[in-house]
Formats: C-alpha cells, sequence, structure tokens
C-alpha cells in the first residue's frame, strides 16, 4: 500500500518537517506473532478506523485558528511551541512510574510531539487571536457590597436601597469595608472581591462613575442582577502591575476565548466528502 505523495507533501506544506511523523513503508514489519509478521500497511487500515477522526479532527481545528491567524496578521513561532513543549514533557517526566519511559507515557495518551505541536500551536494561535482586542483599560478590579433584594417589589427594591445607601453613607464616614460588610451581616467571602471584569459588563451608572473614581473610591448604590451593590474600584486595568497584567490577560482569555473558537467555527466552511 503506497502512501500518497500529495498526501504528504500537503501534510509538510503546513507543518515544519520535522514534526511531520515518518510513515513506515507498507512492507515494514511492526511486529511477529510466532513468525507471523505485522507490517505497516496490515495496521494502517484500522489505523485510520479506530483513530483517524481525532486526528482530522484536530488538524481542522488547526487550519481554522491558522487560516484566521494569517488573515489577522497573528503569528506564533516554533522556538515559543518548543519551549511549551519542552516545559509539557518536563512536567509528564516527574510524573512517570518506575520504569515507565517517556515514550510509554505518551503513547499511553496517544500523544506524540507531533501531536504536542498540532494542539499547542492551535491553542497558542487562539489565545493571540482573543487578545488582539485586549485592553487593559477597558477592565477594572473590584470588590462589591451586595444587599440581596429578597423579593421582585419596588417595596423591597426600595429596602434594600435603603440599606446599600447607609452602607455607602458609612464607607464615606470612614467606616473600613469589612467592618461595614460585617456590621450588616453581608456575606463576606473575600471580602467581596469580584477580581477583574470588562468595565462594559458594569450596569451604565456605575461605568459613568468608574471614569472620574479615583482608586480605593465607591460608586453610589446600583440596581445589578444580584441586588443592589456599592462597588469599590480596587484597580485599573491601566494601573496593573506586571503580575497584574498576566492574571488580567488570563481573565480576558476566559472570558472572551470561548466566542472567538465558536465565531471561526460558525464562518469557516467544512467540508466533509463522502
Amino acid at each position: 500500500m503506497a502512501w500518497p505523495l500529495a498526501l504528504l507533501l500537503a501534510a509538510q506544506s503546513v507543518f515544519p518537517a520535522k514534526i511531520v511523523p515518518k510513515v513506515p513503508e507498507p512492507d515494514h514489519v511492526l511486529a511477529r506473532v510466532n513468525g507471523v509478521a505485522i507490517t505497516a500497511a496490515d495496521a494502517a487500515p484500522f489505523l485510520w478506523e479506530w483513530r483517524g477522526k481525532e486526528v482530522v479532527e484536530d488538524l481542522i481545528a488547526y487550519h481554522m485558528a491558522l487560516q484566521e491567524a494569517t488573515k489577522l496578521g497573528v503569528t506564533v513561532s516554533d522556538e515559543e511551541i518548543e519551549k511549551d513543549i519542552e516545559r509539557r514533557l518536563g512536567l509528564i517526566r516527574q510524573s512517570l512510574q518506575q520504569g515507565q519511559t517517556l515514550e510509554d507515557a505518551l503513547q499511553a495518551q496517544g500523544f506524540g510531539r507531533s501531536r504536542f505541536y498540532v494542539r499547542l500551536k492551535s491553542e497558542m494561535l487562539l489565545d493571540r487571536i482573543a487578545l488582539a482586542t485586549f485592553q487593559p483599560t477597558a477592565w477594572v478590579r473590584v470588590s462589591a457590597i451586595v444587599v440581596p433584594v429578597d423579593a421582585p417589589s419596588g417595596a423591597e427594591v426600595a429596602r434594600a436601597t435603603a440599606r446599600a445607601n447607609e452602607a455607602y453613607e458609612k464607607l464615606g464616614a470612614g467606616v473600613s469595608w469589612a467592618d461595614v460588610m460585617a456590621g450588616y451581616g453581608l456575606p463576606s467571602e473575600r471580602q467581596g472581591l469580584l477580581d477583574w471584569m470588562p468595565i462594559a459588563e458594569f450596569p451604565q451608572p456605575a461605568q459613568t462613575q468608574f471614569a472620574s473614581l479615583a482608586r480605593g473610591g465607591y460608586t453610589r448604590p446600583t440596581q445589578t442582577a444580584r441586588g443592589i451593590e456599592v462597588f469599590r474600584l480596587d484597580v485599573r486595568g491601566a494601573e496593573a502591575t506586571a503580575d497584574e497584567l498576566e492574571l488580567l490577560r488570563q481573565a480576558h482569555l476566559a472570558r472572551f476565548r470561548p466566542a472567538v473558537v465558536e465565531r471561526i467555527r460558525r464562518e469557516s466552511k467544512v467540508e466533509r466528502p463522502k
């Protein structure tokens, strides 16, 4: 059984030659059972049925990411990919069982260097596509005091708003954030820290106040899906330290990357000839 030259050349055109797995000659003997040879040609049809779908799906995802990245001018170098591969292989080496080799562990997981390359390049390209819209100035890290609205009635909203206004006034008078939360019996887990959030996801009144609020300042009570909230501005994205900026990038990816992947899949035309 000869391997189509066009298929091999097509694979090498989008992958570095060094990561394209070497295809054994059809008559290459893989094993012998009581002297009976099992050749590459014997195994090939079963590989297509047993693992072919996995390979095709990985390559489809790779081409989707690569084509979108090319369109946007986004790149990932082979050096970056190799560095990440070595990092991950190092973690696998640390978890090897006694007598187990790295090759054994990779085969057990259905992975080799070529699959690492395909998966990692796809993932890294998608990350960079998502980060193309990343703007630190569009993010803030806040904490919140939440006064729940127990029922969807005007009276209950008014009651919760009054309590939130009292909390806001105490904060303005110098009472500490922790004491205000404790004094009102409000949930104090993590002291109300919400971490990084896009400014656009806050209610409009809070967005407007963030524009002029000093670090550590408080917004007036604002109604949200959780109740009536007072937000404390902890850090603006533009003021983030190097470590905070990395956390902010990860928050951006967690929030927006799934939508990027979904958009690319929706806009890609994938044909599966029978």
